[in-house]
């Protein structure tokens, strides 16, 4: 399922870490460095959001919408290599931006539109590995490209559009662990599917279409927190979902309170931050059960306000 701009969204409703952590695939590590700010992919405002804290001091935001530099649409991910650059997934613009810094400093784009090599349609999810090798998940294309730098050097592409061994059906997020394997939160299908590299080799899919156990209404995150644990947002059942392997055992959920999760992120001391598209905030919560809960975020164009947020960058 492709996420269309948050206004349209609505309409149709209504009819209808520079450590491994901070790279933002590998959340792994036992120590925990403070946090010294968040960055949030305002989706729908097309811009990027930056605080401090949950309270929104130091508020600011970078980007407006469009096509050309220092312009976004259809926010995807956002993540960090390993000398602090962000990466983000312009996904209407169907392409790859790096900056140097929040303030677009360096900006670089890759990426134009169509199905080839150097082509991307709806570049959804973003991951680095330990490499700075780059992934993405392509929504339209029902693949996910490797690359090795934004040059577009080492370009390999897995997957096509299907419900079988090997493809995908609107690949909607991209995360790679500490040994290379790829999981891909497989919206369409209602499924985490994980292979052991770009071939597909050892191809395994947990989940199914539902709202019980182990099941899934347009699953469109996936990561893994500093416990080991995988964490999914689980969109149309309004609800995030943490399993400890691709068996489903240790199976919970968390909905209190959730609109339309669709990301999830864990900072090094195992918090769970929430992006709700459609109520325009962003929760944290202690743990599985909810505890010390908080919200940054009402809907907006202003400061400390949100538009559909796609993702979150904690920072150290």
């Amino acid at each position: 399922m492709v996420r269309m701009p948050k206004q349209l969204f609505l309409t149709a409703c209504t009819a209808l870490a520079i450590s491994a952590a901070l790279i933002g695939c590998a959340g792994s590590g036992s120590s925990a460095p403070a946090i010294i700010g968040f960055a949030i992919l305002d989706n729908s405002n097309d811009d990027i959001t930056k605080i401090s804290d949950f309270s929104g001091s130091n508020w600011d935001k970078y980007g407006s919408g469009g096509s050309g530099t220092h312009q976004f649409s259809n926010l995807g991910n956002i993540v960090q290599d390993s000398l602090g650059r962000y990466y983000i997934a312009d996904a209407g613009n169907d392409r790859i931006v790096r900056m140097n810094d929040l303030n677009g400093a360096g900006w670089v784009s890759y990426g134009v539109t169509g199905s080839g090599v150097g082509q991307f349609q709806n570049p959804f999810g973003l991951c680095i590995d330990s490499q700075d090798r780059i992934y993405i998940s392509e929504t339209n294309n029902s693949r996910v490209v490797r690359i090795n730098d934004i040059t577009g050097a080492g370009w390999v592409a897995f997957g096509t559009n299907g419900s079988g061994i090997n493809q995908f059906g609107s690949p909607r997020a991209v995360y790679v662990d500490s040994t290379f394997r790829i999981y891909v939160a497989d919206e369409s299908n209602n499924r985490i599917a994980r292979f052991d590299n770009m071939t597909g080799l050892n191809w395994t899919t947990f989940g199914t279409a539902g709202s019980g156990t182990n099941q899934f209404d347009g699953v469109c995150s996936i990561t893994q927190g500093p416990d080991g644990k995988f964490y999914s947002a689980d969109y149309n059942n309004s609800r995030i979902v943490r399993f400890n392997d691709m068996t489903g055992a240790g199976w919970s959920t968390y909905s209190t309170g959730l609109s339309d999760p669709n990301k999830v992120r864990l900072d090094k001391q195992n918090r769970i931050y929430i992006c709700d598209y459609t109520l325009d905030q962003v929760v944290r919560i202690d743990n599985m059960s909810g505890s010390n809960r908080t919200t940054y975020g009402s809907t907006g164009n202003g400061v400390n306000q949100l538009n559909g947020p796609s993702d979150i960058l904690i920072r150290y």
